[in-house]
């Protein structure tokens, strides 16, 4: 019983950091919108909107997969990295 509590857990915690992590990515965008009446944008907008960006993506992540986001997948063989023989000769 212990291993399924514990994904339980970590499944649950999961989902509230990324919840938390979507909390950051409205205020980033609440704090992009603030800038909105600025003739030039500036780096502090570009950077906002990076946050924005990489916060709601990661959030929604982490809130709609949970802890299956760590899973390992199979790769097809036409994708998997291929071992390339060198010589050193050049």
């Amino acid at each position: 019983m212990h291993g399924v509590s514990h994904h339980l857990l970590r499944g649950l915690s999961i989902r509230v950091l990324g919840l938390a992590v979507l909390g950051l990515s409205w205020t980033c965008g609440h704090a992009l919108w603030l800038l909105h009446g600025e003739r030039s944008p500036g780096a502090a907008a570009f950077l906002l909107a990076l946050a924005t960006f990489l916060s709601a993506s990661t959030g929604a992540a982490m809130l709609i997969i949970g802890s299956h986001l760590f899973d390992k997948v199979e790769v097809s063989a036409r994708w998997a990295r291929m071992a390339v023989d060198c010589d050193d000769d050049g």
